[in-house]
């Protein structure tokens, strides 16, 4: 499964905040996952929301949808893609059948798993 770290949702969070204009008003995004509330994922969830809320001033809040709400990880894929979801967390497995390149060894970015030496 994708693991995502404290530090990679603050920066997340900044760079968001800092790209929100301060006299906008209350924005939502939305947040989707396959996990039930209170597992990993819904930690995340819960770190990021509160980082960006805090951030933001306010104006920034993300709406989690749990449990597969908005479909599984592939549909989760094909929103985010299309524009119609704003976040989610997905295993790289799935990520890797719309962007190969975003996973290491799939692309060839990690050469110990490389059939070549080239």
């Amino acid at each position: 499964m994708t693991i995502i770290s404290r530090w990679g949702l603050a920066v997340t969070a900044g760079v968001l905040a800092v790209a929100f204009n301060a006299n906008a008003q209350e924005k939502h995004y939305r947040f989707a996952h396959d996990q039930q509330l209170n597992s990993g994922y819904s930690v995340a969830y819960d770190i990021f929301s509160a980082k960006l809320k805090q951030l933001s001033g306010g104006k920034m809040l993300v709406d989690q949808y749990p449990g597969a709400q908005l479909g599984q990880e592939p549909q989760l894929l094909q929103l985010v893609k299309s524009g119609d979801l704003d976040f989610a967390i997905v295993s790289s497995a799935n990520t890797a059948t719309i962007s190969p390149q975003a996973v290491p060894g799939i692309s060839g970015t990690c050469p110990m798993i490389s059939a070549s030496r080239d």
